[in-house]
């Protein structure tokens, strides 16, 4: 199911071009000591700090753009027509903006070590469309004392399990006040869809 591999060893996770991953999220938490198991996904999104690539954003501010432009559109059109809309309009608009940004828009695709220096360039604190350009390495983001949670996989077509879900990987791990990484996790989740009505 996954093609994308997770060595625990070297904290690494390596893709393919075949099949990049997907929505590749960062949360943080800070703790004052570390229990044995990772904080769930809910502590993380209620009192964490989100984290994401500049791609991811440039993404979101496509999707934001596109639906926008539906929502005027269609407010008193039928179902049927709002069908239509996504499966003509919305791909002919998210093509031109693709192509438009074609350096900007793409999923993640290489090698990205969790608990070290990478290549790929971090946000800042997401509370805004323009924290964008303010960006940092994993070695300078991550902290002592803090969880930290990646979630990916989660939305590619590759990766859904029946009609309602989908598999999600989970990389977790605590950094204490040397820096040292403690209680590692990877796992996978089934994940039950959501429904955008």
């Amino acid at each position: 199911m996954f093609q994308s591999r997770v060595n625990d060893q070297t904290s690494t996770l390596r893709t393919r071009p075949t099949d990049p991953v997907w929505d590749l999220e960062l949360w943080e938490l800070p703790a004052a000591s570390a229990k044995d198991f990772a904080p769930p996904l809910e502590d993380f999104q209620d009192s964490g700090r989100y984290y994401s690539f500049q791609d991811q954003i440039i993404s979101a501010m496509i999707n934001y753009h596109v639906d926008s432009i539906r929502i005027a559109a269609n407010r008193s059109s039928s179902r049927k027509e709002l069908d239509a809309w996504y499966a003509t309009v919305r791909p002919h608009l998210f093509d031109s903006l693709n192509a438009k940004y074609p350096w900007k828009y793409h999923r993640f695709e290489g090698e990205l070590h969790f608990t070290n220096d990478t290549t790929w360039r971090w946000l800042g604190y997401q509370d805004s469309f323009e924290t964008c350009q303010r960006s940092m390495t994993l070695v300078q983001l991550l902290k002592p004392g803090h969880w930290y949670l990646f979630v990916f996989d989660s939305e590619g077509p590759t990766h859904t399990i029946g009609r309602g879900h989908y598999a999600e990987r989970r990389v977790s791990f605590y950094l204490d006040p040397q820096r040292q990484v403690l209680h590692w996790s990877n796992t996978r989740k089934r994940v039950k869809k959501m429904r955008i009505v």
